[in-house]
């Protein structure tokens, strides 16, 4: 289907720009912002995989984004010019593949047309209960909104364990 001739022309494209230095051009930009927190990218990049998701919108998450641009975006952001340990980076990597995982999670539960919430409501109306797709949305919504601000604390508090180091 035409959804998987997109993926797979995606893949090369993404080589080609890493291989002509898509994060090193990622990490100079990071560098030269001086108020740029790994912690901040986490957010601004957290909110905006879950309102993309909730629009039905996919940014192919960890192949397209975390990898190539969120990560090393990131990690300039933790060394800003001084030498950083291979665990703190792997760190960063780690937090970054979670913004991605928990924005893509909680979006999709504010997307009327996901899969998940169409297999709830099937499931749902076999055993006899009537549920509506909006009803489900809304009632989303609040997690969605409580898994952002416990993952915006966190990211916080990642930020402050950075700099004591």
């Amino acid at each position: 289907n035409r959804y998987m001739s997109l993926f797979i022309l995606i893949l090369p494209v993404i080589g080609l720009m890493e291989r002509h230095g898509l994060r090193e051009r990622a990490e100079i930009l990071i560098g030269k912002i001086n108020a740029a927190t790994a912690g901040r990218i986490f957010m601004i990049y957290l909110f905006v995989r879950q309102v993309t998701v909730a629009f039905g919108i996919n940014m192919s998450g960890m192949v397209a984004m975390v990898r190539p641009l969120i990560a090393p975006m990131s990690e300039a952001a933790v060394a800003q010019g001084r030498p950083v340990s291979q665990r703190t980076l792997d760190k960063v990597r780690g937090i970054a593949a979670s913004a991605d995982n928990t924005g893509n999670f909680f979006g999709q539960n504010l997307f009327l047309a996901a899969g998940g919430l169409l297999l709830i409501k099937g499931v749902m109306e076999q055993l006899g209960y009537s549920v509506e797709l909006t009803d489900m949305v809304l009632y989303g919504l609040p997690t969605a909104v409580c898994a952002y601000i416990v993952n915006f604390i966190r990211f916080i508090i990642f930020d402050k364990t950075i700099q004591a180091s």
